[in-house]
């Protein structure tokens, strides 16, 4: 297929110099320059709707899309990595740019291949005509690790194998497009195209909407109807789930951001169950049936009974169950075996025969190295020739090789819709050829003819449909729920950890003000994680000093109270509070807003990672500051965007939790004396965020009476101990079968004290009723937890009656 190029035109103004040192390798189409060097087209309208097309403008447009990426997380690398290293996206600011008219016979000829694979694969797993009638070889087929006999005889819904097709394509010298790789088992890169599009939208709105570029949402709005519309559903919307093989898979970002666009719960495969051929996602409530599975986990891995028999990452029997045509798999089973090279260079002699047209679309050639009748499965492939692109690198203009991702969706009725834009992946600096984990990526912008009408920009990306399933994001997983409980925790560890050393820090570098005493600040400090207790010099296995610090110089402490803070190997630091908490995050991405995401990874920059030299005190306490605003912001985020579903209950919960136990291990270090002592209670005040409100309260020097008051007993004040039992006391009777329970009686019982805490018979720091009520407080904070981590999370409950019923 070849189509003429685009008329050529003069460069905008301001263009001309960026192309001073632009070269593209001869024998390499360029999608920029034509062959009498002057630029095409569309780059010349490009060029006269962006406002001061120059270097600058460039320059500055890609320090935003790249600050955009970073803020946002949109990483191709492992969320859950131990040293907490991202690999950002690699977006260039440039788009690809393809007129209506190169691209009308592109779409046709990929959804003519992806009608062509569906067939092929129906009938591989079937009749098998194909080997019949000598199209392909047998052993082509049967010696590819992608043929799963596991899947013979087996019909999908709608007879649809493929839902999704992904083609990679190269542009020859003569501006025609040849199919180099085609991705059947799970495509991926649709997540990346679509963020792509979100995000350069912003760059250039006013190019966007003048060129009349086609939209990409309409693609995601047919692929969620066609698995409404063929999920084996009986009554109501299907309950479709995303497959994910969890935040270590390079593709998790993609995987979460799909999963959020569409609804979809995000879900690894412990998360689901069969029961009687059915497939059931395991929520906090039960099991609810789920009725397609939209994976993004390879074959072997996905069920350990029909398949890979050591893989830890499927679900047992969920092959059988799509065998029996209780749930919808996207894509089928076995559709692997359509991505080996072999078989894609015969699809030019199988298209005439098997589908009664050629295929529309050149083959990248492929050489058998050995007997066709024998079906010797050893290839030889032809170099690619791609051509080569604009990208923005290195402060200028360069000209770097390029292949075009097109994805196909199936609409159900036999036929395949393609999205109008796709997946364009660039080369490396000095790299000839694209290859996977290196280089970047653009947008891929295809241009509307105006006489057929043209669309306003797309700014929110969401598709009509995108909301048409049964709920299953709704439904809370047990993974999810734990993963939100600990994101409360680690959330709040980390907040407590922040005040404590700025209070300390701030305390110990003032010389004016009096010094609080040193045992009571090292015993806080160990309790809550922030100091680690020194070893004796005599040796590796001789007990801690207890005392070691205590008669430390100021600055030296301070030295050992920064240093602390940034050992992430410490299992109570403030930068492994942090790094869980990201950690925690990255399981549930598809859960938290993109706002969330850009506080998150702020708050990583600032502690996470050890600095190359010791901050001082002042640029610590700095540092603290803003990360103390960072985790402030983190909880206001969770109470303006997340519905208030058992999902936001267990954050909650998590959060109430570790503040109760802050507060009441803390107040249990004091001693009588220390209590009586206004440096000490001052110092409190001000570590638990409550200085100021004291102060207008009482208008007084601290003393014990008031400050055990605001701090234990208030039901008022957000940061006392009675405020957060009657927080947990409040959410957990609300989740399912709470009844059950053997928690709750305890934990009404503390609520009933602490309500009833203006009676206590004496508040004397260390009496036997303060001391009681702490100590029950920390128990039942630790009870509180088991209670739910048994009950919810393990789900070891798993009942009879929850898996009756569709």
């Amino acid at each position: 297929m070849s189509v003429p190029s685009a008329a050529s035109a003069a460069p905008p103004p301001g263009f001309a110099p960026l192309l001073d040192g632009y070269r593209t390798p001869d024998g390499h189409y360029d999608e920029l320059l034509d062959a009498r060097g002057r630029v095409r087209g569309p780059w010349a309208s490009f060029g006269r709707h962006v406002p001061d097309m120059s270097a600058a403008t460039l320059a500055t447009a890609q320090s935003r899309v790249a600050k955009q990426i970073q803020e946002s997380s949109i990483t191709h690398a492992v969320y859950a990595a131990t040293d907490g290293r991202l690999r950002p996206w690699q977006l260039d600011v440039l788009p690809l740019i393809v007129t209506a008219a190169e691209w009308a016979p592109l779409a046709d000829g990929v959804a003519q291949l992806a009608r062509l694979l569906n067939r092929m694969t129906a009938d591989l797993y079937g009749p098998r005509t194909l080997l019949r009638d000598g199209l392909v070889p047998p052993a082509l087929v049967f010696s590819h690790p992608g043929f799963l006999r596991a899947c013979q005889g087996t019909v999908p819904a709608a007879g649809i194998f493929l839902q999704q097709v992904a083609v990679d394509l190269a542009r020859s010298l003569d501006g025609s497009w040849q199919i180099v790789n085609v991705r059947t088992q799970t495509p991926a890169g649709a997540g990346f195209a679509l963020e792509n599009r979100a995000t350069l939208i912003r760059m250039f709105p006013e190019a966007f909407r003048e060129l009349h570029v086609d939209a990409v949402a309409p693609y995601f709005a047919a692929l969620n109807q066609t698995l409404v519309r063929t999920a084996p559903c009986d009554e109501g919307p299907p309950r479709i789930v995303l497959l994910t093989p969890g935040p270590y898979s390079g593709r998790y970002f993609e995987h979460a951001y799909l999963a959020r666009y569409f609804g979809f719960a995000l879900v690894e495969g412990a998360d689901l169950t069969v029961r009687h051929d059915r497939v059931f996602l395991k929520t906090i409530e039960g099991l609810r049936q789920v009725h397609a599975v939209v994976r993004h986990l390879a074959d072997d891995f996905c069920d350990p009974l029909d398949l890979r028999a050591d893989s830890a990452l499927g679900v047992p029997g969920l092959v059988q169950a799509w065998r029996a045509g209780r749930v919808l798999v996207a894509n089928a089973f076995g559709a692997s075996v359509l991505e080996s090279p072999a078989l894609r260079g015969l699809l030019p002699d199988v298209a005439p025969a098997f589908i009664g047209e050629p295929l529309a679309l050149s083959v990248r050639p492929v050489r058998w190295a050995g007997d066709r009748a024998g079906g010797g499965a050893a290839v030889a492939e032809a170099p690619v020739r791609s051509s080569y692109a604009p990208v923005w690198h290195d402060g200028r203009l360069a000209s770097h090789p390029m292949l075009l991702r097109v994805f196909a969706v199936a609409d159900g009725d036999g036929g395949y819709r393609v999205m109008t834009g796709g997946l364009t992946r660039t080369g490396g600096p000095g790299q000839a050829m694209v290859t996977s984990g290196a280089g970047g990526s653009k947008d891929t912008w295809v241009l509307c003819e105006p006489s057929i009408g043209s669309r306003p920009p797309e700014p929110s990306l969401v598709p009509q449909a995108g909301r048409a399933t049964g709920g299953a994001a709704g439904a809370v997983s047990s993974r999810a729920a734990e993963h939100l409980f600990w994101l409360g925790r680690y959330v709040e560890r980390a907040e407590t950890a922040a005040r404590l050393l700025r209070t300390a820090l701030a305390g110990l570098s003032d010389p004016s003000t009096p010094e609080v005493p040193r045992p009571f600040l090292l015993r806080v400090c160990r309790t809550n994680g922030l100091l680690e207790r020194a070893e004796s010099i005599e040796g590796d296995d001789a007990d801690p000093d207890p005392d070691f610090e205590s008669d430390l110089p100021a600055p030296d402490l301070m030295d050992r109270l920064v240093d602390d803070l940034f050992d992430a190997e410490s299992r109570r630091s403030l930068a492994f509070d942090v790094r869980q908490t990201v950690r925690v995050a990255g399981a549930i991405r598809d859960r938290l807003s993109s706002d969330n995401w850009r506080l998150l990874n702020q708050l990583f920059a600032l502690v996470a990672v050890r600095p190359a030299r010791r901050p001082d005190c002042l640029e610590t306490l700095a540092l603290l500051e803003r990360a103390i605003v960072s985790l402030v912001a983190v909880a206001g985020l969770e109470v303006a965007h997340m519905s208030r579903d058992h999902g936001w209950r267990f954050l909650s919960i998590g959060r109430h939790l570790e503040r109760l136990l802050a507060m009441a291990t803390t107040f249990a270090t004091l001693t009588p004396d220390e209590a009586e002592d206004p440096i000490v209670l001052a110092w409190l005040l001000d570590a638990s965020g409550s200085l100021g409100t004291f102060r207008a309260r009482y208008a007084r020097q601290p003393e014990w009476s008031a400050v055990v008051e605001l701090l234990l007993f208030d039901r008022l004040s957000p940061r006392s101990l009675s405020f957060q039992v009657g927080k947990i006391a409040s959410h957990v009777p609300q989740f399912p079968d709470a009844a059950a329970l053997d928690i709750l009686p305890d934990l009404r019982r503390l609520d009933r004290v602490c309500q009833e805490a203006v009676g206590l018979p004496d508040r004397r720091a260390g009496s036997p009723a303060v001391a009681s009520l702490l100590a029950g407080c920390q128990d039942v904070a630790q009870r509180v937890s088991d209670s739910l981590t048994a009950r919810y999370f393990s789900h070891a409950y798993e009942l009879p009656h929850v898996t009756t019923g569709r």
